[in-house]
Parts: C-alpha cells; structure tokens; sequence
C-alpha cells in the first residue's frame, strides 16, 4: 500500500508526543536555589581561600614582636667564712662591734655579707684594724697594726668560700718606753757564740767583700775561732717591714695552723762574723758577713716581768735556729758565687746543706734544674770545691783537703 508523505509526518509526530520527556525551562533551573549541602561546599571553599589569603598577608599587618627576654636569675651569694690570723697569740676579737669567742687563730662563719670591720684588742699594742670588702682600707682613729687579706680559704666543712684576714702588729704599735725595751732585750736574747778549733793549714776566711768573694789563707799553726751570729741592720727583704733588725711579715698571713698561746713573733736579722786568734789571744783575722738571715723569736708580755722571752710548743727554740745559721750563711753565699760567676740563662740553682755540723763545718750541695753539679765545703768561713765536679762548676774556689772533708763529712775514725 502507498502511503502519501503527510501522513508518515503525522504519524511520527504523534508518536513522539507520546514518548517526550518532561520540558524543565533553563530559567527555571539557574533562578532555583542552592541545595543545603552545596551551600556548605561552598562556604568551606571561601573559608579556606580568605585563610590562605588572611596568611599571605598576616606578618605585613602584623608583624611579629619579639617576646621579651626570660629574667636572669641571680645566684644567691652565700656569706663568707673569715680566717682571722695575727702574730700575737692572745687578745679579742670583734666583728662589726660584736665581740668574737674563741682564740687566735679564729675562724667565723658569717651570717651577712661584706663589708666587716675586723678589730684585735691585744694590750699593750695599740688595737689594730681590718676592713674587709671595701675598696680602700683607711685605719680608724687610734688603730694600729698591718691589714693584709686574701682569698681561695674554704671553712673546715668545705662549704663556704673564705677570706683571710690577717692583722699584724709591729714595734710601732707599742708605747715608746716599751719599745726601747724590746729593743734592748733582743740582741741579749737573738746573740749566739760557738767555739772551736781550727787545725794547722786549714783554710781560714781573711775578708769578704760585698759582692761575696772570699779572700783565704792556710793557717801556720792550730788557732782558736769563735763563729758569732748577732742581730744586724738595717735589713731589707720583700714582703718584711723591719725596724732596724726587727722585722714583721706583711705580706703572708700566718699559718692557720698556727700555736696558740700568750705570745708576740717576730723576726730577727742576725748575722754571721768568724775571728781568729793566736793561743796568745792576738786577732789574726776577723770577718763579718753581710748577708743576715732570719730567725722567729716570740716574746710575751706581763706587768710584773714586762718583756720577756717565751717558747711556744712545737717551734724551734732561737739556740737552735742560731746554731743553724753559719751553714745556712755558707749556702747563700755559695748561691752568691754562682750568680757572680756563672751566667745562668734562666737556669735554676741552687744551694741546701746536705751535712750540717754547725761551727764545725757543712758539706754544701749545688743544684743547676735540680741536677748536682758538685759538692762544696763551708768551714772556717770559707768555700771550697770538695770534688772535681764542684772545682769544674766553680774553679776559682780553693780545692778543699781531703782530712778536712772527712772531719766534716764524719767519715773521719
């Protein structure tokens, strides 16, 4: 059967109409509003763009503050214990007015910190004073006595940081009659005299000069000497002020250790001088010796003896130190040659008594960096080489005979 165009158009159409879908107009769709859910999507993407933003952008606005520094703490400063030490072994003690138990040397931990003002009160000496943490120490009106301070002191307990205080007392800090006491009555009690001996042909001293060359001769016959040491002055020495030939340390405190007691130490320049005579008693020669040494002599004081001498236990008494004092003389002037004659170049000598037999002589031993370079003989005033070693180190001294060496050495039967 033929079909006419029309008709399929119209059937095609109608069939459609059938089948279409439901027509949802465009306007309608953009003019509808947002799902709930699409509203938070969208709100958490601004959000998030106006953070990355708000960041970009913070630290021009707003830049960053330093935060201020923590505060420093402060170590706490614990008091200081105080070693107060003197050279008078009696007497008071106050600190800041408040008067101190216990003796010399005394040891008070304390309670505050500096400055203290440090007084000893040991008649008949005049007070003496101590001012510790100030910068410049200005005695008050009437004080006396020598102020000298250190550190690096720790307390028995090995807690406390401590400061030595020491406070010395001199000739000065007497009343005037007293000290012309004290005066009078040291070279009576510091003068030792020792006899001996003196074989045919020893070596015997004749002069000595300042620079400690010794000028010598053999003695024809036996002689008789008399080695005498006796306060000399003026003496001169660091870390001493000395009045004549009393001398006080102002430099170093006393040894904490130190024995206590009713008692006033000082030290005393003496010196040593050999004459020689004849079994005639004529003076063949008679030499002194410049080079004083000191010895510690401690003396006490009361109203009914006034000045006198006193012993403190455990030191050596002043027979025993003046006995020691003629080898101790040659030593330093052996030191004496080395320095004249040997240019050292920074080398370290020096001189110690290896025997000691008093008046009767000593055997030397020299130390160039702590290795011997020779033995050396001290006797009748005079320095002699006692081995080839020592007339190498020093030739010019005369060579020591070899009986005189055993006398003195005791290897003589």
């Amino acid at each position: 059967m033929d079909q006419h165009p029309d008709d399929s158009a119209e059937l095609s159409e109608e069939d459609a109409t059938d089948e279409r879908l439901p027509l949802i107009e465009v306007e309608s769709v953009l003019n509808r509003p947002p799902s709930r859910r699409r509203r938070l999507v969208q709100l958490g993407l601004a959000l998030l763009a106006g953070a990355v933003t708000l960041a970009a952008f913070w630290s021009v606005f707003f830049p960053k503050v330093p935060a201020p520094p923590a505060p420093r703490v402060q170590p706490t400063e614990v008091p200081p214990t105080l070693l107060i030490t003197s050279n008078v072994g009696y007497g008071t003690v106050t600190i800041n007015g408040v008067l101190q138990r216990g003796s010399l040397p005394l040891t008070v931990p304390m309670r505050t910190l500096p400055p203290y003002t440090v007084i000893i009160n040991a008649p008949p000496f005049r007070p003496g004073a101590c001012q510790v943490g100030v910068s410049r120490f200005t005695p008050p009106p009437g004080m006396g006595g020598s102020c000298t301070q250190g550190g690096g002191f720790i307390d028995l307990e090995g807690k406390k940081p401590g400061i030595l205080v020491g406070i010395t007392f001199s000739l000065a800090d007497l009343p005037p009659d007293q000290q012309e006491e004290v005066t009078a009555l040291v070279p009576q009690i510091a003068t030792f005299s020792q006899q001996t001996t003196v074989p045919t042909k020893s070596y015997i001293a004749t002069s000595v000069t300042p620079a400690g060359v010794i000028s010598t001769q053999r003695s024809s016959a036996s002689l008789q000497a008399v080695a005498t040491t006796a306060p000399s002055g003026p003496f001169i020495q660091l870390g001493y002020t000395c009045q004549n030939y009393l001398c006080f340390n102002i430099t170093g405190l006393q040894n904490p250790a130190a024995p206590t007691g009713n008692f006033w130490q000082m030290y005393v320049a003496v010196a040593l001088s050999w004459r020689f005579t004849k079994a005639t008693g004529e003076t063949v020669s008679e030499t002194s010796y410049a080079y004083a040494q000191l010895i510690t002599l401690y003396l006490a004081y009361d109203q009914t003896q006034g000045w006198h001498e006193t012993s403190v236990a455990g030191t050596p008494s002043e027979r025993d130190q003046l006995a020691g004092l003629n080898c101790a003389t040659g030593a330093s002037l052996l030191q004496l040659q080395v320095s004249r004659t040997i240019i050292g170049n920074g080398d370290d000598w020096e001189s110690i008594a290896l025997v000691d037999h008093g008046v009767e002589g000593c055997i030397l031993l020299l130390l160039q960096n702590r290795t011997i370079v020779g033995h050396f003989l001290w006797r009748f005033g005079v320095i002699m080489a006692a081995d080839a070693q020592a007339h190498t180190t020093l030739p010019t001294l005369p060579v020591a005979p070899q009986d005189e060496i055993a006398v003195v050495s005791g290897q003589q039967p």
